[in-house]
């Protein structure tokens, strides 16, 4: 039965649209699709990591998984968990526009009544969905930022009173109502009136809790003991929901962020024994360290399928063998048996990254009016180096080596602020004040986007701060180059908007307005026509038509045409360069338009460049024209590089074999920030390949051999 459901799905039904050598990757997603529900329904083991890399289209498997669940149960309910409401957005639109095309014809109806989804934002909501399907089939998404708020201050201020007044049982003491008030607003400081009543709690947890925190001497709390209260309430104030039945599937997308103790909460308190089996989705379980990575399977334990001892098993396999092994570069002859133990509870995909990525170098020595500069610098970071005391010295590094427009912006106003008193610092904030546009690694950089702008090419180009970020669009938009080239777009945008009729009697675009801005479109294109001749113009459409498709999860020329209106209709600007950095709608642009660049970027048109922020790394796709990202910061952990290099590096897109995904290193050649890169390069290597891999990392510890310690996870 379990095949047959599964078989109904077919992830790669939408392989067509894809490039030929990238087909036989969603054929794959099948396999780990049904290797996974293999795991948790033959193998019945309670839970199970799905650790693809980015861009190998983890959701859709998870979502396989869900399909599976809610096709072989007729009442089964499934909840979807992310790191922010905008993704279970994502999430539930993929599932009723791209799952329900995958699926065989006769479960679309399903989609369309009982499996319709649901999308979270209040905890209220959650509590409403639970009650009217307690006997019908469900597909819930909501963020774990959402539910980890179960409980207020009002109902823990209640629960902490109902655990007082069991204060004579557990220590012969008898409170008063005042006592009890002054105990709850000691540890509960905030949260307005003194609740009258009090909440029924476990006698046994509540004098457990009592016993460990309340000094019945003193009639006061115990130093160090909030911890220990802040888990009996939420351990009661997840007893208190019920849930019945159980959830069938419980998915975590963004798994590791669960560190986070009120996330993991979610689990651990909240649901815990009333999901049945759980799947984790995470693209970094290597740059997890062990014991977080141990952390996340001991969470499955809190399935109602798990057995009793499933802890005790989690805590038995030989992580900290493994991990003195590799710190000591010795032999580990446990490799074989918990490399089958972990395959067990984990799937993972990787990309050949040989073959899929070519790694390039943007480097510039300082010379000229940067020579002075540079210099000063370096002693700087020399001067931070040597005070290895000081707090956030790695961040203090990163905004050092960030770049210029950064570095004086944090000498004035940010954390350098405080090295005033060296003098070395306060020569650098006089140099800069005149001279951040002869920053040699910006200089560097501005000459190869350009160059690469003139040729029709798009590229993405990441920063840590957003100083940089304008300071690049800056000095790109003041290049005669990129003037001259926006000029151009300009009076060939005029020509094309005079030509509308002729494109929508042609195209057969339904609307004036659509037609306006598919005209703009092509005028903004690096493959316009050369003339309005209808074979051309058709020849054009068809170049796009499956890109353009994907993006908006149709095949019908309206809803195309449609969706390219609202992302470059009337008021929507389409620049040469632009910045994006997830805060504002539109990144450079300003009320009413309401198009994220993001979205531009995804045209087959300007923008040419996107300078994104570190808030553009997760949750967006930018590979539909665009195979290369410019790392123009390089922050030492690998895991934030590789989410970067994922928004282009993904499913479908422009690459090939002999075009394969460009990974663009930026420093300034033989200064510390050189030292960076070729760390940051080691690092990225260890996590490709070393399981817990961030347990080396947080000590800056490097490992040659990975092969002697590589361990793979196949479907």
């Amino acid at each position: 039965m379990t095949q047959t459901v599964l078989s109904d799905l077919n992830l790669a039904s939408l392989a067509r649209s894809y490039p030929l050598e990238q087909r036989g990757e969603l054929n794959d997603q099948n396999v780990r699709a049904n290797g996974l529900w293999s795991r948790l329904q033959r193998d019945d083991v309670p839970g199970v990591i799905l650790g693809d890399e980015v861009g190998k289209g983890k959701t859709y498997v998870a979502l396989a998984l869900a399909f599976a669940t809610l096709a072989s149960k007729p009442d089964a309910r499934v909840l979807v968990l992310t790191h922010s409401r905008l993704m279970a957005k994502t999430w539930a639109f993929r599932w009723s526009q791209n799952v329900r095309q995958m699926a065989h014809q006769r479960w679309r109806e399903h989609f369309e009544n009982d499996w319709r989804p649901q999308v979270i934002s209040r905890y209220e909501e959650f509590i409403d969905a639970l009650v009217t399907t307690e006997s019908k089939p469900a597909l819930l998404f909501a963020s774990y930022d959402t539910l980890k708020r179960f409980h207020n201050v009002k109902e823990k201020r209640r629960r902490l009173l109902g655990a007082l007044n069991l204060a004579y049982q557990a220590h012969r003491v008898r409170l008063s109502k005042s006592d009890k008030q002054r105990l709850v607003k000691e540890v509960i400081r905030k949260g307005g009136t003194m609740p009258r009543n009090h909440l029924q709690v476990n006698p046994k947890a509540a004098m457990a809790m009592l016993k460990a925190t309340f000094d019945p001497a003193a009639r006061t709390w115990r130093n160090g003991i909030d911890h220990i209260i802040d888990d009996f309430l939420d351990t009661e104030a997840g007893r208190s929901l019920n849930i019945h039945p159980a959830l069938d599937l419980l998915i975590v997308d963004e798994a590791h962020k669960l560190e986070g103790s009120r996330r993991s909460k979610v689990v651990t308190h909240l649901l815990s024994k009333k999901f049945s089996k759980g799947v984790w989705v995470t693209a970094t379980p290597f740059a997890m360290t062990l014991t977080e990575l141990g952390r996340r399977l001991a969470q499955f334990g809190h399935a109602a399928s798990a057995r009793r001892d499933y802890e005790t098993i989690i805590d038995t396999l030989p992580l900290a063998s493994y991990r003195l092994a590799v710190s000591d570069g010795t032999d580990f002859p446990a490799l074989a048996k918990l490399q089958d133990a972990l395959r067990r509870r984990m799937v993972r995909s990787t990309w050949s990254i040989r073959k899929e990525r070519r790694i390039l170098d943007w480097t510039r020595e300082a010379s000229g009016a940067a020579l002075l500069p540079s210099m000063v610098l370096e002693r700087v970071i020399s001067n931070v180096m040597s005070s290895g005391g000081r707090t956030h010295i790695a961040s203090v590094r990163e905004t050092l080596c960030s770049g210029w427009a950064a570095t004086l912006h944090s000498l004035q106003h940010g954390a350098l602020k405080k090295l005033s008193g060296d003098p070395w610092t306060a020569r650098l904030r006089e140099m800069l004040k005149d001279s951040v546009h002869h920053d040699p690694k910006l200089r560097e950089v501005v000459d190869r986007l350009i160059s690469l702008a003139q040729a029709g090419e798009k590229t993405v180009v990441f920063t840590h701060r957003l100083e940089t970020s304008v300071a690049i669009v800056e000095a790109l938009q003041k290049h005669p180059a990129i003037v001259a080239l926006a000029a151009n777009y300009r009076r060939a945008g005029k020509r094309w908007r005079e030509r509308a009729d002729r494109i929508q009697r042609i195209l057969k675009i339904p609307t004036r307005a659509q037609a306006q801005a598919v005209a703009k479109v092509i005028a903004f294109s690096f493959d316009a026509p050369t003339n309005a001749s209808a074979l051309e113009l058709i020849a054009w459409w068809r170049r796009h038509e499956k890109e353009l498709g994907a993006q908006c999860g149709s095949t019908e020329k309206s809803t195309i045409c449609a969706f390219i209106e609202s992302v470059a209709g009337k008021a929507r600007r389409l620049s040469v360069v632009a910045r994006y950095d997830g805060t504002v709608s539109g990144g450079d642009e300003s009320a009413p338009d309401t198009v994220g660049n993001d979205r531009k970027f995804n045209l087959p048109s300007a923008p040419l460049i996107l300078v994104a922020s570190r808030k553009a790394q997760e949750g967006i796709d930018l590979h539909h024209y665009c195979r290369r990202v410019v790392l123009y910061d390089l922050p030492w952990n690998p895991a934030l590089i590789e989410q970067r290099i994922g928004r282009v590096h993904r499913l479908g897109g422009i690459r090939s074999p002999d075009k394969p995904v460009e990974v663009v290193y930026c420093y300034q050649k033989d200064s510390y920030e050189d030292i960076i890169a070729q760390r940051v390069k080691r690092r990225c290597k260890m996590m490709h390949a070393l399981l817990g891999a961030g347990t080396w990392l947080n000590k800056e510890l490097e490992v040659d051999d990975l092969n002697r310690y590589r361990m793979t996870f196949p479907a």
